[in-house]
């Protein structure tokens, strides 16, 4: 093992566990010292070959990303805090095949920002060493010691501070009490300024090697963040507070919840010294033996969910599970469809048919033709080409075995022959190189014209094996082919979807949900969509708002729909569904009494989770899916199902 960094207090502690420490300067953004730092970086990797390069800030990830492809080394990456997400930050930043969050609120803070799908986000909680952050057995001796620890900057130092300014009237509520304050950083002297200037008894400790003694001391702990983990671990009572919010009193019951947040109290309200005045007298008030009591439920806590040992267990965990999203470099299968362009439906289709490739070509690497070639590697965990550069196209699919159009209704003429012609050119050059072509959980059709039906029906006979999602495709592929033998109905590729993770379910539950009793609907609009299918969706909306439910706006593609879904969540009220994947959507879904939707994928997920759905639109795909699969069409004209 070896770590690389600009130093700091650690090195020591390094030493001692026989971990190698190189220095390389990832404290400096001049461009010189960035060209050194990464000159350091090539060398470290050519000399160490590592197994794994995890990168805990934005720096390092930026400069050891693109040497980790190069040698084909697993690249992770960690996310601590809501970095800046600017235009050139977001152009800047880069995510490894992995990304492990140390809270659920960060992951979500990622994928809102930063364009990162749930799916490839493990969230790993701080971990703290129990043995070390231990009770005491010493008996109170009737003093009330009040304890606070944090980084004493000017953007962390609101506990502290606040502290300073109560003591007086602490003083006056409890007869015999102590404050110790302990941290450094650039806003110190300014607190050491008031702690002189309030006129009660406050120790200022500046920066502590071993925090574990005067933990241990205390009867009440204020702070956040790992500190607070800390002294949870000590047995202590803990006044959950800082710059980013105020959660309270932290107990047995509602550390679940604080833990969402990494115990920062983010998106809580915001901290008073009133607020943290009531708080430190409620703990005062619980009595010697109450403490003890509510101290040793938090310790217990801490040890089921965030001892040292779980963090490591879980660690090692996520490194075996990102080694499956390390792409290949052969691409012998390449998998073909409509994505990388932000449509949640067809993301959805590339990781479900990359899953069913692993399976049914286990010993070769996968490839896909996306619109991001490079950068979509990192989203997707497979070797990604550029489907908008033909020579790139090109000689991907020379270089593979089989080519797969995984998902969606690629070959169709009534959004553009464009389109169709693209898709058979892809067919017809890969046959003429000798690679096989398979269609898997497809869409076909319609196709409007009669050369269309021509150049669709060569495609398609020069397929080994064409799975088609309905009824209405199959009849058309068999016209067009007439040997029905290759020709197979199978499901959408996105109906086998899982749900996210339970805790990832659960906060984002807290989060869209805040009335648990309420009726939810959930709606997907399309923004490219007729005024007749615009028209009944409305009226199904007004009918509906007379019985008050919570609307829930899905955007499944927000290039095109955002606008148009933010004009309706205006309009009738209710929670927009941002930066979330497609087993986050799943599970939400769970939630809903049904479905209102314009995108087929909706209605998809919403049939994989069996809640009720109804389907706006006269697309074929779509009014074959609802008839298939026991949806309604919500067409005001009395047709195909009308409501």
């Amino acid at each position: 093992m070896c770590v690389a960094s600009a130093g700091g207090r650690l090195l020591t502690e390094l030493s001692e566990n026989g971990v190698r420490h190189v220095r390389v300067s990832f404290d400096s953004r001049l461009p010189h010292r960035l060209w050194q730092a990464r000159r350091r970086v090539k060398r470290l990797l050519e000399e160490e070959r590592p197994d794994v390069v995890h990168a805990h800030a934005r720096i390092p990830a930026f400069l050891a990303a693109g040497l980790a492809r190069r040698y084909g080394i697993l690249f992770v990456t960690s996310m601590h805090a809501r970095f800046r997400a600017g235009f050139l930050f977001r152009r800047l930043s880069r995510w490894g095949y992995a990304t492990a969050a140390v809270s659920e609120d960060l992951c979500q803070y990622l994928c809102e920002h930063y364009g990162v799908d749930s799916s490839g986000v493990s969230v790993i909680p701080n971990g703290v060493d129990t043995a070390r952050f231990s009770p005491s057995n010493k008996l109170w001796d009737g003093t009330f010691r009040i304890f606070c620890m944090s980084r004493m900057d000017r953007d962390c130092a609101d506990a502290s501070r606040m502290l300073c300014r109560i003591a007086k009237r602490l003083s006056e509520r409890i007869s015999k009490f102590e404050i110790t304050i302990a941290g450094d950083g650039n806003a110190y002297r300014e607190i050491r300024r008031e702690t002189q200037e309030c006129g009660a008894r406050i120790r200022m400790l500046g920066y502590l090697a071993d925090p574990a003694p005067f933990l241990r001391e205390c009867d009440v702990f204020v702070g956040v963040s790992r500190a607070a983990l800390e002294a949870m671990s000590c047995g202590k009572c803990v006044v959950l507070g800082g710059n980013e919010g105020f959660f309270g009193v932290l107990n047995a019951q509602n550390a679940p919840i604080a833990a969402y947040e990494n115990f920062c109290a983010r998106g809580c309200e915001r901290m008073s010294e009133d607020k943290l005045m009531a708080a430190i007298l409620s703990v005062w008030q619980m009595g010697e033996v109450e403490r003890s009591r509510e101290g040793e439920g938090l310790r217990q806590y801490v040890r089921a969910f965030h001892s040292a040992e779980k963090m490591a267990e879980a660690t090692e965990a996520f490194y075996r599970e990102a080694r499956d999203n390390l792409p290949d470099r052969k691409g012998e299968v390449l998998l073909c469809g409509y994505y990388g362009y932000g449509n949640m439906g067809d993301d959805a289709l590339l990781r479900a048919a990359k899953k069913r490739a692993r399976t049914a070509f286990p010993d070769l690497g996968i490839a896909a033709l996306t619109r991001g070639g490079r950068r979509d590697e990192w989203r997707f965990g497979v070797r990604c080409v550029c489907r908008l550069f033909p020579w790139s196209v090109c000689r991907a699919i020379r270089q593979a075995r089989v080519l797969v159009f995984g998902g969606g209704t690629l070959l169709q003429d009534a959004t553009s022959r464009r389109s169709l012609r693209y898709y058979t050119f892809l067919i017809g050059y890969a046959s003429r190189h000798g690679v096989a072509c398979e269609l898997w959980g497809n869409g076909i059709g319609p196709l409007i014209e009669k050369n269309s039906r021509r150049a669709a029906a060569r495609a398609l006979s020069r397929c080994r094996l064409i799975g088609v999602r309905d009824r209405l495709s199959y009849d058309l592929s068999r016209s067009l082919v007439g040997d029905a033998t290759r020709i197979v109905i199978e499901d959408d590729l996105a109906l086998g979807l899982s749900p996210s993770r339970k805790e990832r379910s659960d906060y984002l539950l807290a989060r869209y949900f805040p009335r648990n009793e309420q009726r939810a609907v959930a709606v997907a609009v399309k923004g490219r969509s007729s005024a007749e299918t615009r028209y009944a969706l409305l009226t199904h909306l007004y009918a509906l708002s007379l019985e008050k439910p919570l609307f829930v706006w899905i955007s499944m593609c927000p290039r095109e729909d955002r606008r148009a879904t933010e004009k309706l969540a205006r309009q009738f009220g209710g929670v927009l569904l941002w930066g979330i994947g497609a087993s986050d959507l799943s599970g939400l879904l769970l939630h809903c009494e049904r479905v209102l939707g314009m995108r087929l994928h909706a209605l998809v997920f919403a049939a994989s989770q069996g809640v009720r759905f109804v389907g706006f639109g006269r697309d074929p795909k779509l009014v074959s899916f609802c008839r298939e699969h026991g949806g309604t069409l919500g067409n005001t004209d009395g047709q195909n199902g009308a409501v």
